[in-house]
């Protein structure tokens, strides 16, 4: 006969068994996007950006980050496309990008001469592209190009 306080068989019930099972889940899903990154294990995750973009150009101008307002090249996502790998100044200065409001930082001026960085303009470039912008200007459809030494 079974006592009142003997608990040799009572066996977990399938609501904890359930939560037990969803809290592992849950907890791998938080180990892999945080390891491995978001992007790589949820794509459709990702979503627009184009106010956090804004605001970076906007911090990089007001904080005289040449660096990350010239150079360093963001992702712009819409909701319809996705705008890969462009800086802030070229975001701001083309006229395919306006609807998208990231001012021209007056303050900082990213222009230098295709030579100063030892580029040359070609047609085609199949070593290393370098993006402006340049004081000299390219010719129609020609690009500044790197020579590997």
């Amino acid at each position: 006969m079974l006592k009142r306080g003997d608990k040799k068989g009572q066996e977990l019930s399938t609501n904890v068994i359930i939560l037990i099972i969803l809290g592992v889940v849950v907890l791998v899903v938080l180990i892999l996007g945080f390891t491995v990154g978001w992007g790589k294990i949820a794509p459709w995750l990702s979503s627009e950006n184009v106010d956090s973009v804004v605001n970076q150009c906007s911090v990089a101008c007001s904080t005289q980050s040449v660096y990350d307002y010239c150079t360093k090249e963001r992702t712009l996502n819409d909701g319809e496309k996705e705008i890969k790998d462009l800086p802030c100044w070229e975001l701001s200065h083309y006229s395919d990008f306006e609807k998208y409001g990231i001012a021209s930082c007056s303050s900082i001026d990213c222009k230098r001469s295709c030579g100063e960085i030892g580029g040359s303009w070609v047609n085609a470039c199949s070593t290393i592209k370098v993006s402006g912008p340049f004081t000299d200007g390219p010719k129609k459809n020609e690009i500044c190009c790197i020579l590997p030494e």
